[in-house]
């Protein structure tokens, strides 16, 4: 049914009041929520509109105006225009539930109306902030924002802030992104500005971790580049040490006493450890860098791998490793052998006084597969088994043989492929290292 000229002037009224845009876009949001999205009625729409400009969009004046105006061209039907206004409280119920803060200001910037929403953003109860001017709720630096943004509303001009401090009641900062319409009278006068404004915390906060994650991926970026150029500039004058004292112990043995004999030594071991120490810090600082493909892979053909390139040590050791049934997954064959090859190599390297004896195994929990490496060496010191893992930590003297950061990479890849780990004792009198891998890898294990 088409509305009648009398309805149909009260909504261009309507609309030249709150603001094209601005009332459209109200109108449309609580129609939504009515369930009207697609109503026919214009009767209908009227009352939401009414309701949208009296209790939400302007000041009581603006109201009285339209009810005025509604009087006068619905020929003074006074029961029509009260049956109308029956309807105002429950739209006026929507507008105070939305989640947007509705505030209407005069000219001045004083603040005239003020919804649940405002109350809720702001802390401020409507009878303690109207009659205040809307300085009260901004940053020093927006309320010079606001008196510009109120002059372009006096001209005529919707104006929209997408970036606001606002000030809460307890002094806490409020990211908002505020829209302001103007308000005519009915001979097309500015009379007041109305305010949409909007929570955007939550979009502040992930644009701070989006930059947060770019800076650290740029960080990364230029940690790999440094180790690669630190395991180059710091490797070749080491490999010119060793082959000079190595030349020297060589070809002049002779003319050497014992003690030159053993400083000769110390300082090629010491060039060694420094080696290893520098292979090690680029393993920790490539074990985030790149894409991991992640293909279906057979474990037990991963710790097949990391026992062959260990297989001179077994043997030498004399050592036993069992190795359970283990499953298929979805992971990075590469980065778990360098787990699997550090883990067999610890309990290979810190053996007690019996022949190395290693269990691996594997259970599932869950969505999670929990992988142990079991020895019966020298354990670890109670209490201390997290410290196991901090790059350069060693808990036992032999442990000057490796790099001391093995571990420490260990958990990264671990991590990186949406695992935990963690130390303990064993049931075999040594140490127990286990970690999870989950069934389905996380994005972020791709790279």
């Amino acid at each position: 049914m088409n509305p009648t000229p009398h309805r149909q002037l009260i909504i261009t009224k309507l609309q030249r009041l709150v603001g094209e845009e601005q009332g459209n876009r109200l109108l449309d949001e609580t129609l939504a929520g009515l369930g009207m999205s697609t109503i026919a009625s214009a009767e209908d729409r009227l009352q939401v509109g009414l309701a949208l400009v009296t209790r939400g969009g302007a000041i009581g004046m603006i109201g009285d105006a339209i009810a005025t105006q509604a009087r006068l061209h619905l020929g003074a039907d006074r029961g029509e225009v009260a049956r109308l206004a029956g309807s105002l409280p429950f739209a006026a119920a929507l507008i105070d539930g939305s989640n947007d803060a509705i505030i209407a200001q005069d000219l001045d910037g004083v603040i005239r109306s003020w919804n649940r929403g405002a109350e809720e953003l702001f802390g401020h109860s409507a009878q303690a902030i109207i009659g205040q001017n809307m300085s009260a709720i901004l940053d020093a630096d927006d309320r010079v924002r606001l008196t510009a943004a109120l002059e372009a509303v006096k001209a005529g001009e919707s104006v929209d802030l997408p970036d606001v401090l606002g000030v809460a009641s307890d002094g806490r900062d409020v990211p908002t992104a505020m829209m302001l319409s103007p308000v005519r009278d009915d001979m097309g006068h500015v009379v007041a500005a109305s305010a949409i404004v909007r929570d955007i915390s939550n979009d502040k906060r992930a644009l701070q971790l989006e930059a947060l994650n770019t800076d650290l991926q740029r960080s990364n970026r230029d940690l790999e580049r440094f180790a690669y150029a630190a395991s180059h500039d710091l490797q070749e004058p080491l490999r010119v040490v060793v082959a000079f004292m190595e030349l020297l112990q060589d070809e002049h043995a002779e003319r050497l006493d014992e003690d030159a004999q053993t400083y000769i030594r110390y300082a090629v071991e010491a060039s060694l450890r420094m080696r290893r120490s520098i292979d090690g810090l680029l393993a920790f600082a490539r074990a985030d860098a790149g894409n991991w493909p992640m293909v279906t892979t057979a474990i037990a053909d991963v710790v097949r791998d990391a026992r062959f390139d260990l297989a001179a040590a077994e043997a030498e050791d004399e050592a036993r490793i069992e190795v359970a049934e283990l499953p298929e997954l979805t992971t990075n064959g590469p980065q778990l052998k360098r787990v699997f090859l550090n883990l067999l190599s610890n309990a290979l390297k810190f053996r007690g006084p019996d022949k190395p004896h290693v269990a691996v195994r594997a259970k599932r929990h869950g969505e999670t597969w929990v992988f142990e490496v079991a020895d019966n060496g020298l354990g670890l010191p109670e209490g201390k088994e997290h410290m196991a893992f901090e790059p350069f930590r060693r808990l036992h003297v032999v442990a000057k043989r490796g790099s001391g950061i093995g571990l420490a990479t260990v958990q990264r890849i671990v991590e990186r492929l949406g695992g935990k780990i963690w130390a303990g004792k064993s049931d075999l009198g040594g140490a127990s290292f286990k970690f999870t891998l989950p069934i389905e890898p996380p994005a972020a294990a791709r790279g």
